[in-house]
């Protein structure tokens, strides 16, 4: 009665088992095991070596004296399979065995991967709606006196503009008011990025868009003693040019913080007109990225900064908004570069 009753358990067991030999040679094996494997694995003799690369006679007999399973990674018919094995030794009339239960960790395993990713969707979700909430509180606070500080500011313009001031301080205050209607822009268009909106976006020409920001770029470049290389491609693409114009600065802020280099710092900014997208890029001498694959996720600040560390996550949400995509590596020179692609808009 127990030998039916052994059999009935081997032959219904819904896990691998496997009774091997000293030598690791596969003795016996239950239907689950052949159909897992799609060979008669005992018929052949299968040394065990081959079935589960990694768990020798050693690694068998070890795993006996602690009573763990063990973890390992196999190729099943082509696939990469996690499965996890818990042996136990007993004797029959050929000698010792020992019995091996394998379990197909996989789907498992990819079902709670899956289930994170999913926690992690729904907390970034949550954040960015909480971000958002915030941006529209801080917004209503700022654009007051921002509304205040334009109107003063154009008053003053008028004003100087009857006496005999030097064209430099009429230049200096024209681009004071340019920058407080820049400063409105930017938090009118990231409540718009964090609501989905679309209003903003406009066909233009990549070199126009990098153009009206030069005069920034090399002002902040030169504060931060680097050489700035800006050489953007004429094509059209359809975006919203302030939040573009926000990517690429923010990127330019990382390269000037993080990517100074011992000699002669450097950092360019390229537009290329590739054959689906435009494509722009941000790249430095200094040290790199000390994770050879860059997160685009929040990121606590590094070395006591004091950036809330969504600069990078801010940039892949404006890119992927637009239909965009965007990749950050190390070069092989050394340095640094972060690149992102544009659908066109409208083309001839």
């Amino acid at each position: 009665m127990e030998a039916s009753l052994a059999r009935t358990v081997l032959e219904a067991a819904p896990v691998s088992i496997l009774a091997v030999d000293e030598r690791g040679t596969v003795c016996l094996a239950n239907p689950t095991a052949k159909a897992f494997w799609q060979r008669d694995l005992a018929a052949a003799s299968t040394p065990l070596s081959s079935l589960l690369p990694g768990f020798d006679v050693k690694t068998m007999v070890t795993a006996e004296r602690r009573g763990r399973p063990v973890s390992l990674k196999a190729e099943i018919v082509g696939n990469e399979n996690d499965l996890v094995v818990f042996s136990v030794p007993f004797d029959s009339p050929k000698g010792p065995l020992t019995a091996l239960f394998v379990r197909d960790e996989t789907e498992r395993l990819r079902t709670e991967h899956d289930l994170e990713r999913l926690r992690n969707e729904v907390l970034l979700n949550w954040q960015l709606n909480s971000l958002g909430e915030l941006a529209a509180l801080v917004g209503h606070e700022i654009y007051q006196p921002l509304a205040a500080m334009t109107t003063l500011l154009h008053i003053a313009r008028e004003e100087l503009q009857s006496a005999s001031i030097r064209p430099e301080v009429l230049e200096a205050l024209e681009g004071s008011i340019a920058q407080a209607h820049r400063a409105s822009d930017i938090i009118r268009r990231f409540r718009a990025l964090l609501s989905r909106e679309t209003q903003f976006h406009a066909d233009v020409s990549g070199r126009k868009l990098v153009a009206d920001i030069e005069p920034l770029l090399q002002l902040q470049a030169r504060d931060a003693a680097f050489i700035l290389k800006i050489d953007a491609a004429e094509a059209s693409l359809r975006c919203d040019v302030v939040q573009i114009q926000q990517v690429l600065l923010n990127l330019l802020r990382n390269a000037f913080i993080h990517g100074r280099a011992e000699h002669n710092p450097a950092v360019s900014i390229s537009g290329e007109a590739c054959a689906d997208a435009y494509r722009f890029e941000v790249a430095d001498n200094g040290p790199g990225f000390l994770n050879p694959m860059p997160s685009f996720d929040p990121q606590p600040p590094v070395d006591g900064g004091t950036g809330m560390g969504l600069g990078l996550s801010i940039c892949r949400r404006i890119v992927e908004a637009h239909g965009g995509s965007i990749t950050a590596s190390n070069l092989s020179e050394g340095g640094a570069r972060v690149s992102f692609q544009l659908p066109y808009g409208e083309r001839e």
